[in-house]
């Protein structure tokens, strides 16, 4: 019910994080696309490792073989295991290091490395894969040995990527070197140059970009989008996240698989934010994957998941213990669970962005033991809605602040047995389905009956339901647990429409978008103009792409005509709506690239359309766009200084939102400040307007304490107003009058 929701235990702490580019849109699973069948090449590349010394040589002849063996074996295991592969990575050759007999003692044992698979070589037998080593992918001293080989030019050459020369043995051997050099000798800048320069060079072979499938030659070829992917993530790779791949060997191992696994780019790339610190977030996950191999193969979603979210670590004060919560612990609890079967869902069926609002719930590993167990055997993923009436509601608190039985430590149970008011629900709710391995959010807002929380959960493969939910509310907010930005409501909602894209569809859109920016780094905007078209085209019901499509264009010199900006702002408020979000960004645009090249009278013909389509839908309305749209309209009178039509205005307004006490107060408080400048007559006017209207619409003889209160809130407008233009014995009357009907609503209450 309305009350501000109960603190929640602690969030974790941000860090300073640089700033990268505009949000991506909504992250997909990768799906799986098969490679053209090839015949093998001869090599399959393995992080080349000094030569152990062997006391026979067909010792050492053996572990060669078994080395290679063992490598294979891994590509068989990630290449099945990943079941969501998109684009397969490029093949990469590097000669098999013959080990050489000498005599010595006994051979060592040789670390694994990250098993890294070629994309055209022959499946091997299955085999387990091997977790990544503290072990340095290349040398320094082989990789000094290969630059000094390659001389200073090592990057100056393009690298082909057309389907005939770049599946070259010598080109695919070369620029694996390359890359591994730049990220062990610290210029990983040269080596983004390089795809920088190779990838303009292959689009160049386009005339134009006026079909879809002329980007689909690109989207469709595992070279190129392999190096499109590398040239997107090394723009993401801060300095400082450069220094770490050169310096820490087992972050360079990570990276040096990731470039090499197109789908793996994808599904990071997919779920970061530009908010997320690079260096910590593989730093992290390299941590994870060094001892379990499936955080780069079934569980790599997970990891991912944990390394945004818990990138750095969790700190709780957990009934008065300090309590600290790292992204290994909270991998490795839910990856054994999720394999035992215990959660309500399928981890691997999930991708990284929905996983992240499961692995960030703010509760020791004792909390979701007791979800588990008492829960989870009665409660499908469908209906976990009902976990937020399981709450019992305790009026008191809601009325005084005071529980009837306070909590002694937060926990779940004491919350299920002691009741609580909407936060203490909420928090229930969505907390317990988060440790049950649903992704759930708590959500915030401000309505007819002042401020309530609810929750939302995912109720299946792709939908959202919401409980707790109070008509008449507009979209709330909720907390992106990898930025911890505030992020509107509207986002689950439209991931659940019918008009919502598929994870394929979606996916094939993001790539139009990775080109997008290429084409915008490489210094042609009319190309990435028509990437967000055909993206647009792809996957209409995506609101990054239009929110994306509105900033190219507002950044063009010079910007599109009235006569563009019209079809194309009227197809998205035909695409969105209901979308409150959505129609306040048309509007915004609007306001600055149409209303501002029309007359007064036919931009005030305009406006009066929008607000006219505002008042089909109030209950879904946010208060912004309310108070938005009739502060546009009022500009042009206040230049004109048109207060009568003001007046006119605002009181048209107070008397459709009248009803609604939330709205009555803002709408009611942006006349009076309209106003402020205005004779003393039309000042007096103003306030008796909304004195009347309060009267007349807020006001009830009767009705449940939240109704009250709100009612009351609202009079504190209209006695502010009534005490500046001098009616002080009519504004204490009205004191007087709301203080009584606050107690007796308060009496009934309790």
């Amino acid at each position: 019910m309305p009350e501000k929701p109960q603190p929640n235990p602690p969030k974790r702490p941000q860090a300073q994080r640089p700033v990268a580019r505009a949000p991506m849109p909504r992250p997909v699973a990768p799906r799986p696309v098969e490679p053209r069948p090839v015949a093998p090449q001869p090599g399959v590349y393995r992080p080349v490792v000094a030569p152990q010394k062997s006391s026979s040589g067909a010792g050492a002849v053996i572990f060669g073989a078994l080395t290679l063996v063992a490598a294979g074996g891994a590509w068989w295991h990630f290449s099945h295991q990943q079941p969501e592969v998109k684009i397969a990575p490029t093949p990469v050759v590097v000669a098999v290091v013959e080990a050489t007999p000498t005599p010595a003692p006994a051979p060592q044992p040789t670390p694994r490395p990250i098993p890294i698979a070629p994309v055209f070589a022959a499946a091997p037998k299955p085999a387990e894969a091997a977790p990544m080593v503290n072990t340095p992918v290349m040398p320094t001293q082989e990789s000094k040995a290969v630059a000094a080989a390659a001389g200073p030019d090592i990057f100056k050459a393009l690298l082909p990527l057309d389907e005939i020369a770049g599946r070259s043995p010598a080109v695919l051997e070369r620029s694996a070197k390359t890359l591994r050099v730049a990220l062990e000798e610290n210029k990983l800048s040269s080596y983004i140059d390089l795809l920088h320069r190779s990838l303009a060079a292959e689009l160049k072979k386009s005339p134009d970009f006026d079909s879809s499938q002329r980007y689909e030659r690109y989207t469709g070829s595992p070279l190129f989008m392999r190096a499109m992917l590398q040239h997107t993530l090394g723009t993401l790779i801060t300095a400082d996240a450069q220094k770490l791949i050169a310096q820490d060997d087992r972050v360079r191992q990570l990276v040096v698989w990731l470039n090499e696994s197109p789908d793996a780019m994808e599904s990071l790339l997919s779920a970061i934010t530009p908010k997320d610190k690079m260096a910590s977030v593989l730093a992290t996950w390299a941590t994870l994957a060094l001892d379990d191999a499936e955080a780069l193969g079934k569980y790599r979603e997970l990891a991912i998941a944990c390394s945004i979210v818990l990138e750095k670590p969790l700190h709780l004060d957990w009934q008065h213990t300090a309590i600290t919560i790292t992204a290994a612990e909270r991998y490795q609890w839910y990856k054994e669970h999720d394999k035992a079967g215990k959660l309500a869902t399928k981890l691997t069926t999930m991708d990284a962005w929905q996983l992240a609002w499961v692995v960030g719930v703010p509760v020791p590993p004792s909390e979701m033991e007791w979800a588990i167990a008492e829960l989870e055997a009665k409660l499908k993923q469908d209906d976990w809605g009902r976990t937020y009436g399981m709450v019992p509601y305790d009026m008191q608190k809601a009325v005084t602040g005071v529980m009837k039985h306070p909590y002694d430590y937060y926990t779940f149970s004491e919350i299920l047995k002691k009741g609580g008011i909407c936060g203490d629900r909420a928090y229930f709710g969505s907390n317990t389905a988060r440790s049950v391995g649903i992704p759930a959010v708590s959500i915030s807002g401000d309505g007819p009956q002042g401020p309530h929380a609810w929750m939302a959960w995912l109720s299946d493969k792709d939908r959202w339901a919401f409980s707790g939910r109070m008509g008449g509310y507009p979209a709330g907010h909720v907390t992106d647990p990898r930025s911890g930005d505030k992020i509107t409501e509207q986002y689950f909602t439209r991931l659940s429409d019918s008009h919502a894209p598929s994870r394929i569809t979606s996916m094939k859109a993001q790539r139009l978008v990775w080109l997008c920016d290429l084409q915008l780094a490489l210094d042609q905007p009319e190309n990435a103009d028509q990437a967000l078209t055909f993206a647009l085209k792809t996957s209409p019901h995506e609101a990054d792409l239009w929110e994306r499509k509105i900033a190219i264009w507002r950044a063009k010199k010079p910007t599109p005509s009235a006569d563009v900006w019209r079809p194309f702002l009227d197809a998205l408020k035909k695409e969105f709506r209901d979308d409150s979000d959505m129609l306040a960004l048309s509007r915004k645009a609007e306001d600055e690239f149409i209303l501002t090249k029309l007359d007064a009278a036919t931009a005030k013909s305009e406006l009066r359309s929008d607000i006219r389509h505002l008042g089909k839908a109030k209950g879904l309305t946010s208060l912004d766009e309310i108070r938005v749209a009739y502060q546009r309209e009022a500009d042009i009178f206040t230049k004109a200084s048109d207060y009568a039509s003001i007046r006119h205005l605002y009181r048209e307004a107070l008397d459709d939102y009248g009803g609604e006490p939330s709205k009555f107060k803002p709408l009611a408080r942006d006349y009076w400040a309209l106003v402020a400048a205005a004779p003393k007559d039309l000042r007096a006017s103003a306030a008796h307007d909304i004195d009347s209207i309060y009267q007349h619409h807020v006001e009830t003889k009767s009705g449940g304490y939240f109704d009250v209160k709100s009612q009351n809130s609202a009079a504190e407008v209209v006695i502010q107003c009534l005490r500046d233009i001098g009616e002080t014995a009519k504004a204490d009357k009205l004191e007087k009058e709301i203080a009584k009907r606050g107690e007796k609503a308060t009496k009934n209450a309790l």
